[in-house]
């Protein structure tokens, strides 16, 4: 009946709605070639579609030519630093300079080669996974900002579980906390504490970073998510 092929025509667009909110912009709506509503309804949607898979293309491939780019430069900086820090006579104002010049950049380097996954990983479902000890890398990252932390005079503590294994990328799980930790360093005053925590609960994995500084203005909160 009638009502029975509204039905199923609605629900076939919803459901190719859903999987292209998901991320699959290859799909597009059903066209039955009907000649009515629902066609020119379709119709006008898939070439909106084609339109945003092409710009999204586009741009992918314009970031991904850039960071490619990039990557010349920072490398031949970072070997022309370490070469010159094997120099004999340097003082030690220029070798610290040159040391913290060189951590900066590795961490531009690394921080490229971050926005590289995400950018090739957007709107697929292939990102590569392996084993991860969640707790066990939050301390690791805890280890390794408390000295910078420490010169700011800011307690930076790993608290909860001994063992939280999961599957997920390390690599940008490991953006995610250096991120926050970072920020928390920035922003926490002189003599603030800062508390990284992964509890293992019986059907998920919470970590939080928490401190005790200004916090984010209620109005702000939804558009810093972006």
């Amino acid at each position: 009946t009638y009502s029975r092929r509204m039905r199923r025509r609605v629900s076939a667009f919803a459901n190719t709605c859903e999987s292209i909110m998901a991320g699959d912009l290859s799909r597009r709506l059903p066209v039955e070639k009907s000649h009515d509503e629902f066609d020119e309804l379709g119709t006008a949607v898939n070439r909106m579609l084609e339109t945003i898979e092409l710009q999204t293309d586009m741009l992918r491939t314009t970031f991904d030519s850039a960071a490619h780019d990039l990557r010349g430069p920072l490398y031949r900086a970072r070997v022309r630093i370490e070469e010159s820090l094997q120099h004999e006579g340097l003082s030690e104002d220029a070798r610290g300079t040159m040391e913290a010049t060189l951590a900066e950049l590795e961490r531009v380097q690394r921080t490229l080669g971050t926005l590289l996954q995400i950018a090739r990983a957007e709107g697929r479902r292939d990102v590569p996974t392996e084993a991860v000890d969640l707790a066990a890398l939050a301390r690791e990252l805890v280890d390794l900002y408390r000295p910078e932390a420490a010169t700011r005079e800011i307690t930076l503590e790993y608290r909860g579980a001994d063992a939280a294994p999961t599957r997920g990328n390390s690599q940008l799980l490991a953006q995610v906390l250096v991120n926050l930790i970072e920020n928390a360093i920035k922003y926490v005053s002189q003599g603030g504490r800062i508390d990284v925590s992964v509890a293992a609960e019986p059907d998920a994995i919470v970590l939080q970073v928490a401190d005790n500084g200004p916090g984010i203005p209620a109005a702000d909160r939804q558009r810093i998510l972006q």
